[in-house]
């Protein structure tokens, strides 16, 4: 049976640690916000603006038209006017814009007789995201201006216009979807830090004097991991505040059930490390383990990048082992989506077996590896 008393006892204790070690309440509490922060801007993939230099050789009224079509919106900016190809080549050199925009004789002519017309984007392949990035930014509105001016279809119906409707996300700025996945990532400094305290307790040698004791394993287990799920939520609202209020994320579901949810994602993550900070006897062996199992793999398993779905065998079951990847679908849907449980209850139910789990094995192990 267990002795909730006893419980309570290591969880005050543990509590008063948390709240008397600075280092430690940075690391639970605010930490998580300042990753938040870094690793947003790390990965957005967002680019504001692209710059155009512009080699003309049709100068036509249509030519025109389709410059200020691509540059209407300020994403695509043009920076300059050159009037030969090598003038082109040199500017492309010196790196005086992102993209060389060669509009050659005819175009006009070809454009509104229905046939080929080519344009040619020059881009610097010694940055091939920008250059990716900006060859589709010219893509899209060329499409765009096509439709607009002469494309026609072999029936009846004449022009047409495809209309392109994005949901949750309508701009596709990567901030807006990478900074609810992010959240599965930087709040495993709970997690970080029950780890360590175990192996704290085992490198002062105070663990022994609590062994000696008639503690039993689940409340000592219990006692260390559960303050970490309460701070632990100071963190989830200071992310989800940092998440709205700087980078202006819509919240489009509900803020109780988020909260739910964030606690079944700490109570995963935490007593997973629990279980793993059993084995080492250091917290800088502690530390490492984490970074290893949970911090590194949570960038790349998890779906916050790729799908997993697109991933091999082995790293979707290493990715399935791992409570980022439930909380990354969690927080997402949450966030963008503004789903109920009724769609969520897959993720949410794997991350409470996920610390089921992890919580018995971390007491099943405890006297065997710690005693």
């Amino acid at each position: 049976m267990i002795s909730w008393r006893t419980c309570w006892a290591i969880l005050r204790k543990e509590m008063l640690h948390i709240f008397r070690d600075g280092q430690t309440w940075v690391l639970v509490v605010f930490t998580p916000a300042l990753l938040l922060v870094t690793f947003a801007y790390l990965f957005s993939f967002d680019v504001s603006h692209f710059s155009i230099m512009l080699l003309d050789q049709d100068q036509t009224p249509t030519s025109r038209s389709y410059v200020q079509a691509l540059t209407a919106d300020g994403v695509l900016r043009l920076q300059g006017v050159v009037w030969t190809r090598a003038e082109a080549d040199s500017a492309l050199v010196r790196s005086q814009g992102d993209t060389i925009l060669i509009i050659p004789p005819g175009f006009e002519r070809n454009l509104l007789a229905d046939e080929l017309a080519t344009v040619q984007a020059a881009v610097d392949g010694s940055d091939p995201n920008t250059a990716s990035r900006a060859l589709g930014e010219i893509s899209a509105r060329s499409g765009h201006f096509t439709q607009h001016v002469t494309l026609r279809v072999a029936s009846s119906d004449g022009l047409f216009q495809v209309e392109d409707k994005v949901w949750y996300n309508p701009a596709l700025k990567s901030l807006v979807s990478m900074v609810p996945g992010l959240l599965a990532v930087v709040l495993v400094m709970p997690a970080f830090s029950a780890a360590q305290a175990l192996a704290k307790e085992k490198e002062l040698g105070t663990l022994e004097s609590l062994l000696a004791t008639p503690i039993g394993r689940i409340e000592l287990v219990l006692g260390k991991g559960l303050p970490y799920l309460v701070t632990g939520m100071l963190g989830i609202l200071l992310t989800a505040a940092v998440a709205v209020l700087w980078f202006r994320v819509p919240f489009r579901g509900s803020f109780g059930l988020f909260l739910l949810l964030g606690l079944d994602f700490l109570f995963a993550s935490n007593f997973v490390a629990l279980f793993l900070a059993n084995f080492v006897e250091s917290q800088q062996a502690a530390m490492i383990v984490m970074f290893i199992v949970f911090f590194l793999p949570s960038f790349f398993l998890s779906g916050l990048i790729d799908p997993i779905d697109s991933a091999s065998l082995a790293a979707r079951i290493e990715g399935a082992l791992m409570p980022a990847s439930y909380f990354v679908t969690i927080t997402r849907g949450i966030f963008l989506k503004g789903v109920s449980l009724r769609h969520l209850w897959e993720p949410a139910l794997s991350l409470l077996l996920t610390g089921a789990g992890g919580l018995i094995l971390a007491v099943a192990s405890f006297r065997r590896w710690v005693a």
